[in-house]
């Protein structure tokens, strides 16, 4: 990990496995997509399976859009105000259906459609406001 540090913290980026690691252990992340002219952001509840980030939706729900191969982002991060230190991550990507992967929901709410992502792109960054 390689870090720049500067007057208002530390920054350093998180490599490959670290990344993977923190993806696999998150479980709420937010889905960016372009729809039309819109710019979308909502939050999920996700897992990781084989190499993609999988989160369920309803039937008619805004994020049902992505059934359809779309691209995508999304990032999830952990943040510790008071000690002020956290890492973020993001993903780059193409959704689609949740075929051939765990597509049951884990959500007791009744949500039953499968969306996953397929994981293309991921990189991430540890920061602190304090230079260690």
């Amino acid at each position: 990990m390689t870090g720049i540090p500067d007057s208002n913290g530390y920054f350093a980026a998180l490599d490959a496995s670290e990344c993977r690691k923190l993806l696999r252990a998150g479980e709420i992340g937010r889905v960016a997509w372009q729809s039309g002219t819109d710019i979308n952001i909502l939050p999920v509840n996700y897992k990781v399976v084989d190499d993609h980030v999988v989160f369920h939706t309803s039937e008619t729900g805004a994020l049902a859009s992505l059934l359809t191969p779309t691209r995508v982002g999304f990032q999830v991060d952990e943040i510790d105000l008071e000690a002020t230190v956290g890492w973020t991550l993001l993903v780059r990507g193409t959704s689609g259906p949740a075929v051939g992967l765990d597509s049951s929901s884990w959500v007791p709410d009744g949500r039953r459609v499968g969306v996953a992502i397929a994981v293309e792109w991921l990189g991430g960054r540890v920061v602190s406001g304090t230079s260690s």
